[in-house]
């Protein structure tokens, strides 16, 4: 397998939704690097589409062509897609689910 460059996860260090997506990425074994978020250092979020900026976590995947993607759940589902080969956190029954119920996040895939 080759070398992954670490994601980096941009995050508010007290929110649950920050914490989902830490164990996801502890959970696939995939190398991150944590950026702190404060809304007092909007300077954090420059390298962040501005499109993007307004929901933490947010990651950016160096190994995807710098791929940005913001909320925990798209953040859940990209991980689940790219990275869960042979274990997944989110069950393949999810998928009716989520387009019966939260049709958005059906086009993720």
């Amino acid at each position: 397998m080759e070398k992954l460059e670490p994601i980096r996860l941009y995050q508010i260090p007290f929110s649950h939704f920050c914490d989902k997506v830490r164990w996801a990425l502890d959970f696939f074994s995939l190398p991150y690097k944590l950026i702190n978020y404060s809304p007092r250092e909007p300077q954090t979020l420059e390298r962040v589409p501005p499109t993007l900026q307004k929901l933490v976590p947010i990651i950016e995947d160096p190994n995807n062509e710098s791929l940005f993607i913001s909320d925990s759940t798209p953040i859940l589902l990209y991980l689940d897609n790219h990275y869960g080969n042979k274990k997944n956190i989110i069950s393949t029954k999810y998928d009716c689910w989520k387009r019966c119920y939260y049709p958005v996040l059906s086009e993720i895939r």
